[in-house]
C-alpha cells in the first residue's frame, strides 16, 4: 500500500502543509510507502513534494487536505484507492463578500467540492466537533473529530518566568491574517477603548494583509480613532514572531470562524496566556487553558486582560494548563492517533 496526500499549494510555513509533513515523516518512520503531491509546489519545498500521481491503484491510501478550492479535488475523485478527506475547514463565502467578493465566490466552491466528494470518500476527519459538523451536513457517511498533532521541532517552546511580564503597559499579540473573520477591528476598537479608559495597553498585529480591502479598512480606523498604541507588522520572520510571543502579556484573538487555531497553542508553547473569543472549534482547542470571551465586547475584554496580566495565580494557572495543553499537542500520543485515523 501506498500512501498518497495531497495539499493544495503547499509552504512550508502553513500549519495545513506543516501537519501534511509530520505525518509523512511519521508514516515513513513506520515503513511505508508515502508520498506528498500538490498542484503547484514552492523551490523551497521540491525535495519533500512531487507532481499529481496518475500511477495509484485500489490498495492505496489517498488522504486530501481539504482547505480550499483546487483541482486536487477532482483529481483525488477520479483516482483509484480509499480516500480520506481531512477537513481543515474553509470560511464561508459571507465573511468575503463585502470586501473580495472573487474570493468569496472561490470558497463557496472549495465547500462544494468537499461536500461533493462526500459519495467518494470512505471516511472524513477533522481537528474539531465544529468542523465536522460541516462533513456531517455534506452527508460524509463516516466521521471524527482527531485533533492536529505540531511538530515539536518547529517551534521554540518553553515558557518565561510569569514575573518577567509584570511591570509596564498591557502588551497584546494578534496573529493572524488581515481576514474579515479573523476582527481585527475588535483589536482597533479595544486600543481605542483602554486609551478612554485611560489604561496603559499596546496592541502588536502580525499577519499580512489577505484581504487588501479589508486590511485598507482596518488601518483606516485605526488612524481615524487615533490609535497609537497599535502597530501593524505584517509578515513577519518566525523568529521575530517568536520574539513576540515572549515579550506579550497574552494572545488576544476574536477570530469569528476557527476550525482549529494554531496560533492559540504556539502562544501556549511560550507561556502567553491566551484571551480568545468563543467562536469556531476556539474552546476545543484550549479546553481549560484559555479565557473564553463570550462577546467581543470592549470594556469586558479589557477587565479580562487586566486580569490576566495583574492576577499572578490567574496568570500561573493559565501559563501551566496553556503549556500542557502544548505538550498534548506535539507528544507522540497525539501524532500516532493521527496515524491510526488515517490507517483505519
Amino acid at each position: 500500500m501506498r500512501i498518497a496526500q495531497y495539499v493544495a499549494s503547499p509552504s512550508p510555513n502553513d500549519a495545513v502543509s506543516r501537519f501534511a509533513f509530520l505525518l509523512d515523516t511519521a508514516f515513513r518512520r513506520e515503513g511505508m510507502s508515502s508520498q506528498i503531491f500538490a498542484d503547484l509546489i514552492e523551490p523551497s519545498i521540491v525535495e519533500r513534494v512531487q507532481s499529481i500521481a496518475n500511477d495509484l491503484k485500489p490498495s492505496d491510501l489517498l488522504i486530501y487536505h481539504a482547505s480550499t478550492a483546487t483541482p486536487l479535488a477532482d483529481h483525488v475523485r477520479d483516482r483509484p484507492g480509499r480516500l480520506l478527506v481531512y477537513y481543515h475547514n474553509v470560511t464561508p463565502a459571507k465573511y468575503f463578500e463585502a470586501f473580495w467578493p472573487d474570493f468569496a465566490r472561490l470558497m463557496t466552491l472549495a465547500r462544494k467540492q468537499i461536500a461533493d466528494l462526500a459519495d467518494r470518500a470512505d471516511r472524513g476527519i477533522a481537528a474539531s466537533a465544529f468542523s465536522v459538523a460541516d462533513l456531517a451536513s455534506w452527508s460524509y457517511s463516516s466521521v471524527d473529530v482527531v485533533p492536529l498533532a505540531l511538530d515539536s521541532g518547529l517551534y521554540r517552546a518553553g515558557p518565561a518566568p510569569v514575573e518577567s511580564r509584570v511591570s509596564g503597559p498591557i502588551r497584546l499579540l494578534v496573529v493572524g491574517r488581515m481576514c474579515p473573520h479573523k476582527a481585527i477591528h475588535d483589536s482597533v476598537r479595544l486600543a481605542a477603548t483602554a486609551t478612554r479608559a485611560d489604561v496603559g495597553l499596546e496592541i502588536d498585529i502580525v499577519g499580512s494583509s489577505h484581504t487588501p480591502a479589508y486590511a485598507w479598512a482596518v488601518k483606516r480606523y485605526a488612524s481615524v480613532l487615533g490609535c497609537g498604541n497599535v502597530t501593524f507588522h505584517g509578515s513577519l520572520a518566525q523568529s521575530d514572531l517568536l520574539d513576540l510571543f515572549t515579550t506579550a502579556d497574552a494572545l488576544l484573538s476574536f477570530s469569528r470562524h476557527e476550525g482549529f487555531g494554531v496560533p492559540l497553542l504556539e502562544a501556549m508553547a511560550h507561556g502567553l496566556p491566551v484571551v480568545a473569543l468563543n467562536a469556531g472549534g476556539v474552546a476545543e482547542t484550549c479546553n481549560d487553558a484559555a479565557v473564553l470571551l463570550e462577546s467581543p465586547d470592549a470594556l469586558a475584554t479589557l477587565s479580562a486582560v487586566e486580569s490576566v496580566k495583574n492576577d499572578t495565580t490567574q496568570r500561573q494557572t493559565l501559563v501551566a494548563r496553556g503549556f500542557a495543553q502544548w505538550q498534548s499537542a506535539v507528544s507522540a500520543s497525539r501524532v500516532r492517533a493521527c496515524i491510526e485515523a488515517c490507517l483505519s
